[in-house]
């Protein structure tokens, strides 16, 4: 599964809080709340499940937001080892902390100060948290195509046709870490 297809794939469980500020509220938010439950994650599949749940939170802001990922769809094939070298934890998720709240910041002084944002300034954000999630899944060992195809998976069974409040409130967790650990 490449990036553009994982991106398809995520708009299908998606819900849609009725406007475009609420939507992209939601997908920030859970990208930060995935970032929590990534630093107490207890073995590398449920690692892997957080990583990928962020990218399900920006590669659905990049559709609310009309930004395709086709451009960027080569960015898991960057050889980390020349760029990074040893990469630890805390520094990992730090960068992530961090590309994420840049983006949060110009969101929120586009809602709260009407100062406009450019698409390719959004569309360069998403780049360096891709590439920063990249970097996560470099940290643990993960293979990001698996990792996103796993998290689909996962949803798949949660949300077998689509998202609904109901299922979200009522998951087969066993079930779904089946779907993860494939």
């Amino acid at each position: 599964m490449n990036l553009k297809e994982y991106q398809e794939s995520a708009k299908r469980t998606m819900t849609y809080l009725g406007s475009h500020e609420l939507d992209t509220a939601h997908m920030l938010y859970g990208m930060m709340s995935e970032i929590v439950e990534l630093m107490d994650a207890k073995d590398k599949v449920n690692a892997a499940e957080e990583i990928a749940d962020v990218m399900w939170y920006v590669a659905n802001y990049a559709s609310i937001n009309g930004i395709g990922f086709e451009t960027i769809a080569n960015v898991f094939e960057v050889n980390l080892d020349k760029i990074f070298g040893p990469v630890a934890k805390v520094d990992a998720i730090n960068q992530l902390v961090c590309r994420i709240s840049f983006l949060t910041d110009h969101e929120k002084k586009e809602l709260a100060y009407k100062k406009h944002f450019p698409l390719v300034e959004k569309s360069m954000y998403l780049f360096e948290i891709i590439k920063t999630v990249n970097w996560c899944f470099y940290y643990f060992t993960i293979n990001p195509y698996e990792a996103l195809q796993h998290n689909i998976d996962k949803l798949r069974v949660r949300y077998p046709e689509k998202f609904s409040e109901e299922k979200a409130l009522n998951r087969n967790l066993t079930e779904e870490r089946k779907a993860l650990e494939k």
